[in-house]
């Protein structure tokens, strides 16, 4: 289970040097209009107001991050990409511009920068969601093979937020690779127990995932999944 990419909420800056502040403002309420249309899945109408932010404020990190996003929903790698780095460029400290872009590496196989973004992202210890890059990073070693450092960052996912539900599910693929079955089905359990569908039930659980419903890693790692179940 990808985490998806990731939006800030509305940020105000005190002073921008290429913006007055009727601009600022502007650019603003056009960059709040297209959180709210992306959320609500209308996809077009977020680009067209992160576009108007940016006319009006070509600095504004957190528009060109947004339209990396809007990028990724469209399969559109290369904008994403350069939207992202955009964003970067603005500030090399964005976190969150790094982990969308971690995500799409991810997407796109390129596993080594994957990594790479999510460690920068991680770097900054003002970024308010780490658990988002851990789980990523987490991801990433798990596709290299080096599922020593995916136990350890999906578990660092885990104590920055202790109902990230996904994140043990993963961290129950990557002790199974391992063959370290009991922390496997410990942290299996873990996750049947957190996810909203399932509540604890384990035969409930068992069953979708058997379906193919609600399955919460990649299909290919469906299999590995449903060993664990009868640890």
């Amino acid at each position: 289970m990808l985490k998806r990419c990731l939006l800030p909420a509305l940020v105000l800056a005190t002073c921008f040097s290429c913006a007055t502040t009727g601009q600022t403002k502007q650019a603003a309420l056009h960059y709040k209009l297209g959180l709210a249309r992306w959320e609500s899945g209308q996809y077009q109408q977020a680009y067209v107001q992160f576009r108007k932010a940016l006319e009006d404020r070509s600095d504004y990190k957190q528009a060109w991050n947004a339209l990396g996003c809007i990028y990724m929903k469209w399969d559109d790698e290369r904008g994403a990409e350069d939207a992202f780095t955009k964003a970067i460029d603005i500030d090399p400290d964005y976190s969150g511009a790094y982990n969308n872009r971690c995500l799409l590496e991810y997407r796109l196989k390129k596993y080594e920068r994957a990594v790479s973004d999510c460690k920068q992202a991680l770097s900054n210890p003002l970024y308010q969601t780490p658990e988002n890059a851990f789980f990523n990073l987490g991801l990433a070693y798990y596709k290299l093979g080096k599922y020593e450092l995916a136990v350890n960052a999906f578990r660092q996912a885990t104590i920055r937020m202790d109902d990230f539900y996904p994140a043990y599910y993963q961290l129950a693929l990557a002790y199974n690779a391992e063959a370290d079955y009991g922390d496997a089905a410990t942290a299996l359990q873990l996750a049947v127990r957190l996810d909203p569908r399932f509540r604890g039930d384990m035969a409930k659980a068992q069953d979708a995932f058997q379906k193919g419903e609600g399955i919460p890693v990649g299909k290919e790692e469906t299999p590995s999944l449903m060993q664990i179940f009868n640890y």
